[in-house]
């Protein structure tokens, strides 16, 4: 008998498995772990099939079998359908899943954050409960969330509900994926106490230590793991709940090596292997969630909302020459700081040196802080500043809505930067954070202010949001961008090949949009075509860069 083995290596995307000889006293299935020879080494396996015969001369057989039932033929199929949808081998993702296992056995060290009251207030105790009774029902949805403080406490209000806090133990395993390091800290704070088990897994954690905790994960020994999407790749013991936190930030997917994978395509993939309870968080959902889930959500019907102004920039410009610093903002601005409380301006542009100028020249008494990735602050100047100058690298990786108070004003300088991004995600970019903005206000209960060119559209994202996605939805059904289409974006430095493969592609499917230029070839069309396509891609050598559906433009 003759086993079809992934190898577990990086191997080329054209590459998917090889034939190995079964030895007559080894009983193994689909699934089951073994060792190979492999070009003069010892490689580890995934066994993909069984079949009679082979078409190949000279068949070595299989060195050692390890575990017999490793993978089930579901959580296989889970990297089998990535791997296809990413346009990469199966022994490439794989690779990334399973690194080699630790030499000698160590025990994992546990999550021990400082823990932290999650202090909800008194209008969101019907919306937790109304999510909780959702949860139970099973199966997967939406469920709208103000901020992460309101997700937290309906995941802890999950957990105490599943865990046996008698005994310190949890019936099955809980799966919180979060899109940033800063995301899990504050989460496994307000968890702290009620699961001894949690850990933390990101990108903190030395090779070792991930494979450590990747076999506990699977053996079933930590029963809640929060991780960044570096542990959505890997399998549980039993998993029973997925939480997607903030499920609308692209950190969720990765671009930065390959394979180029999405957390909530694993996420999904798992709900459905294994039957586990699966939930997206957030203000609001992607377009392309609208399909995925069940969208019986659950809105926050918050009794009161934060007191909102959208100022028109094109009525200020015609009072001032700064209209970015407008009276209405600075009046705001000198009320808070007169009642000693901080003032966050986002303003999503690194070039904001200037407008520091201006506001230290209008505020001279005031600390300010300016806060992007690259030309940041320190952690303790931004702790003291009167006014927080900030990026959305500020929202995402220092802001602590858990921990940080006495903010007396949040504004938005200009919403229309992000309404200008060339991309297709352009508007559920913006109103996402137009409502993550809204949900710190409402947390913070303070003002918030909106600075536009584009009134009308600003105030309809704040008061019908979901008709914003609805008409979002149909434009992108209209042009065939996802979810109702397939884009690929294929990199490549130095070479003529791009053109070779738009030929190709244009000669299989003449409808297929494509442009070719600064050696990026953009490719979209219909669902339909994705394996056409695919098997085209499939073609390229790895040093070819292949993204599928990003969700907005990056550098190579």
């Amino acid at each position: 008998m003759i086993a079809e083995i992934y190898l577990i290596k990086r191997l080329p995307r054209q590459m998917a498995f090889f034939d190995y000889q079964i030895p007559d006293d080894m009983k193994l299935g689909r699934g089951a772990l073994v060792h190979v020879p492999f070009r003069n080494q010892v490689v580890r396996g995934i066994v993909a099939g069984i079949k009679n015969e082979s078409e190949h001369q000279n068949i070595k057989p299989i060195s050692e079998l390890i575990n017999p039932e490793f993978l089930s033929d579901a959580e296989l199929a889970v990297y089998e359908t990535v791997a296809e949808k990413i346009v990469q081998s199966v022994p490439a993702v794989l690779d990334a899943a399973f690194l080699p296992p630790r030499k000698r056995a160590s025990s994992i060290t546990r999550s021990e954050p400082v823990s932290i009251t999650n202090k909800i207030r008194e209008q969101e105790v019907d919306h937790i409960k109304s999510a909780i009774e959702l949860l139970s029902s099973g199966e997967h949805h939406f469920i709208q969330s103000t901020d992460i403080v309101q997700s937290t406490a309906i995941i802890e209000a999950w957990l105490r509900s599943t865990c046996n806090l008698k005994h310190e133990t949890c019936n099955t395993q809980t799966l919180i994926l979060v899109s940033h390091v800063h995301d899990a800290d504050m989460i496994a704070a307000a968890l702290s106490g009620i699961d001894p088990t949690m850990t933390i897994l990101d990108s903190r954690a030395t090779k070792p230590q991930r494979a450590d905790i990747a076999e506990a994960w699977h053996k079933g020994e930590t029963k809640t793991l929060i991780t960044t999407r570096i542990g959505s790749i890997l399998p549980a013991h039993d998993l029973g709940s997925i939480f997607v936190v903030r499920s609308g930030s692209d950190e969720h997917a990765q671009y930065d090596r390959n394979p180029r994978y999405d957390a909530r395509d694993f996420a999904w993939r798992w709900h459905q292997a294994t039957g586990a309870t699966l939930a997206f968080f957030d203000v609001i959902p992607r377009v392309t969630d609208l399909h995925r889930l069940n969208m019986q959500h659950v809105t926050c019907n918050m009794q009161h909302a934060p007191d909102t102004t959208v100022l028109d920039l094109k009525e200020e410009r015609q009072k001032t020459d700064t209209p970015i610093l407008s009276e209405p903002l600075l009046e705001a601005m000198s009320m808070a700081l007169q009642n000693k409380q901080k003032v966050i301006l986002s303003y999503n542009l690194k070039e904001s040196q200037e407008l520091g100028l201006m506001l230290a020249e209008r505020f001279p008494e005031a600390r300010i802080a300016r806060v992007s990735k690259d030309g940041g602050s320190i952690k303790k100047s931004i702790d003291q500043a009167d006014i927080i100058l900030a990026t959305q690298y500020y929202f995402e990786n220092i802001f602590d809505p858990f921990r940080d108070r006495n903010i007396g004003l949040v504004a938005e300088l200009n919403v229309d930067l992000g309404l200008r991004e060339p991309f297709y995600t352009a508007t559920e970019n913006v109103l996402i954070r137009i409502l993550e903005l809204h949900g710190i206000a409402w947390r913070q209960q303070c003002p918030l202010i909106m600075q536009t060119y584009s009134c009308q559209l600003i105030k309809q994202m704040l008061s019908d949001p979901w008709a914003i996605l609805k008409a979002e939805d149909d434009v992108r059904k209209q042009f065939a961008y996802p979810p109702h289409g397939r884009i690929w974006r294929v990199f490549s430095r130095g070479t003529d090949k791009l053109q070779f493969v738009k030929e190709k592609i244009e000669s299989t499917i003449p409808k297929a949009k494509m442009t070719l230029s600064n050696q990026i070839l953009d490719i979209r069309s219909e669902l339909k075509n994705t394996d056409k396509i695919n098997n085209i891609l499939k073609t390229l050598p790895d040093s070819y860069i292949i993204e599928i559906d990003p969700e907005r433009v990056r550098k190579l």
